[in-house]
């Protein structure tokens, strides 16, 4: 019994032991119990805010579904229209490199058309240039044409006077020119000439021939003795002074005993200057007068077996040693009109201009100006000539000049059109 006693106090002992274990476990299992109720109030409180929030977000799914579906809608309406702006968008960008690709090529235009500018301001400069040197060219052939024409006029000038003077008889005595115009007015001028026109005397011989003719010179001739008689009678009842006409041919002429060669001898030893035979310096004009064969033969007489000498500076020393007298009817003639007759007399002093050689003058310079004028009209018609050509290309480069301008101002124009466009599609 004690064991049982000892075994049951031992079990009592272990049963107080689990007791209390037990009574612990239940503290602690009463404490879980209020923690859990605590837990479970805390749960609850937090179950009924999620059912109020569950509630509350079931009211909001709710709106939310609604929104949804609106959004689904407009996603799907969002989806349809980007799928056309995917589409617009590929129009766009297709667009938009074929705009780059204009915008390049219009840039290259550009650059060309900048090129071509430059090419053709190059080339405008380089005609303004020419322009400017073929207008000068043009001014200078315009003075020249000018100056030609007026010197043409000035030489036409000069022979229409001297052909007034030529038919004004000037230079001739009163009586010889009243006689000639006397004529001329009874429809007899081809009747009556003067002799010094049918004269044609040698530059320089002039006054030798007038110093050794003298009044001579002014002899008139006459196929129409009647004519000559009326004339002579005319100047003396008007008293217009007197005139010489020869109206009939030499016959005689004196005997020479020397030939001009020895009379060069002598006169050369002499210490003379020979220039040759007087005649010799005067030529015979051939006209188609029937008065031409007569004033040859009275000129010929006149002027023949007379030598010409540059001067008569060994003259004192020839007559003093009576050269003279061995000039066998041969007379002496000095370029300044001095005369050795061959009678022995001495001729000489001033020779004015004027009488027939003033006539043969004028003659003489009308052949001249008619020479020199048609000459002036050779270099005017050049100068015409060469003005209206430098005209023409003058015409032409400010032809050529405009088009250059106006190609340059298309340019400029076609150039601001392609910069805009370039400009508005670098914008785009």
């Amino acid at each position: 019994e004690k064991t049982k006693f000892t075994a049951n106090e031992a079990e009592a002992l272990a049963s107080d032991a689990s007791f209390q274990r037990a009574a612990q476990e239940a503290a602690l299992a009463d404490e879980r119990a209020r923690e859990s109720r605590s837990e479970t109030s805390r749960v609850r409180t937090e179950l009924d805010y999620f059912k109020q929030e569950l509630m509350g977000g079931i009211t909001r799914s709710s709106d939310l579904t609604s929104k949804s579906a609106g959004l689904i809608s407009r996603v799907e309406s969002a989806e349809i229209q980007l799928e056309k702006l995917k589409v617009q968008s590929q129009g766009i960008e297709s667009k938009h490199t074929q705009a780059k690709n204009e915008a390049l090529s219009a840039s290259d235009s550009v650059q060309s058309l900048l090129t071509q500018k430059d090419f053709h301001k190059q080339n405008r400069d380089a005609l303004s240039i020419e322009l400017q040197k073929l207008k000068k060219s043009q001014d200078d052939a315009y003075e020249a044409r000018v100056a030609s024409e007026k010197n043409l006029n000035l030489l036409r000038s000069k022979l229409e006077g001297l052909k007034e003077l030529n038919a004004s008889h000037e230079g001739f005595g009163d009586g010889p020119k009243a006689a000639l115009e006397y004529a001329r007015s009874k429809d007899g001028a081809d009747k009556l000439l003067a002799l010094a026109s049918f004269l044609e005397i040698s530059d320089g011989y002039e006054t030798a021939i007038e110093g050794w003719l003298e009044d001579k010179i002014e002899n008139l001739v006459s196929s129409d003795t009647c004519l000559a008689m009326e004339t002579l009678d005319h100047l003396r009842e008007e008293k217009l002074g007197r005139a010489s006409i020869q109206v009939a041919p030499t016959i005689a002429y004196q005997a020479f005993s020397s030939k001009f060669g020895e009379i060069r001898e002598i006169l050369e030893n002499a210490g003379f200057q020979v220039h040759g035979e007087l005649v010799d310096f005067v030529g015979f004009r051939k006209t188609q007068s029937e008065l031409e064969k007569l004033s040859h033969e009275v000129a010929a007489r006149l002027l023949n077996h007379a030598c010409v000498v540059e001067s008569f500076e060994p003259m004192a020393a020839f007559i003093g040693n009576k050269g003279f007298r061995i000039l066998g009817g041969w007379s002496v003639v000095a370029k300044d009109g001095s005369v050795l007759t061959s009678d022995g007399n001495l001729r000489g002093g001033s020779i004015e201009g004027g009488g027939a050689t003033t006539l043969i003058r004028i003659r003489k310079m009308s052949e001249e100006l008619d020479q020199q004028i048609l000459g002036a009209e050779q270099n005017h018609r050049v100068s015409e000539v060469a003005f209206e050509k430098i005209s023409i290309e003058v015409k032409a480069a400010s032809e050529a000049w405009a088009a250059v301008s106006a190609e340059i101002q298309n340019l400029d124009i076609q150039g601001a059109a392609l910069e805009r466009d370039v400009l508005q599609m670098n914008r785009v």
